[in-house]
């Protein structure tokens, strides 16, 4: 688990856990940031083409 302290408000604080026991805390903070940029891609594509409505996606396996 690694703690990240936010860069504007200095009192508030992210909580990122990982399974992956090899990785530094560095490491952990980069790919969390590169899922971030993916997340908020598609929540912004599914808002521009107006699917969040109208389709979801569901993994059961």
């Amino acid at each position: 688990m690694v703690f990240v302290r936010n860069r504007n408000k200095k009192s508030e604080w992210l909580a990122i856990l990982s399974t992956d026991c090899t990785l530094n805390d560095q490491e952990i903070i980069k790919i969390y940031g590169m899922r971030w940029d993916i997340e908020v891609f598609f929540k912004t594509t599914k808002s521009l083409l107006k699917l969040q409505k109208e389709f979801q996606g569901r993994s059961y396996g």
